[in-house]
């Protein structure tokens, strides 16, 4: 079992290590960002480590505030996702922000949506 431990440390670092060479264009960014969201799961989910996987959703954020427009569901999905975690983690302040942050979104997304029909 410690052997497995340390094969998945070294593929999580190994992952690390590649991002730094990640190119700038939007492409990249946005598989760049696929491969953050990967990381933050696998640290939520398998390892249960949330400020790790709250890390990599911020990681995420900082991309996603350059790339998307303000209105995406992508951001809000994201926003919702650290609200969760933040929840989890006893900040809930910081939580409700998300989380209002996200609705803000998607109740702009509905509207918009709705006025094209």
């Amino acid at each position: 079992k410690d052997l497995s431990l340390i094969n998945e440390k070294i593929g999580i670092h190994a992952i690390k290590i590649s991002l730094f060479k990640v190119e700038k264009n939007e492409e990249d960014l946005i598989l760049y960002c696929r491969l953050l969201e990967n990381i933050a799961k696998y640290y939520e989910n398998f390892i249960k480590d949330l400020k790790n996987a709250l890390f990599y959703y911020m990681k995420m954020l900082e991309i996603y505030k350059k790339l998307l427009q303000d209105n995406d569901k992508n951001l809000a999905n994201l926003l919702n996702c650290i609200g969760g975690l933040s929840d989890k983690l006893g900040n809930y302040k910081e939580a409700l922000e998300y989380k209002k942050q996200s609705l803000k979104i998607y109740k702009h997304s509905f509207e918009k949506e709705n006025l094209l029909f």
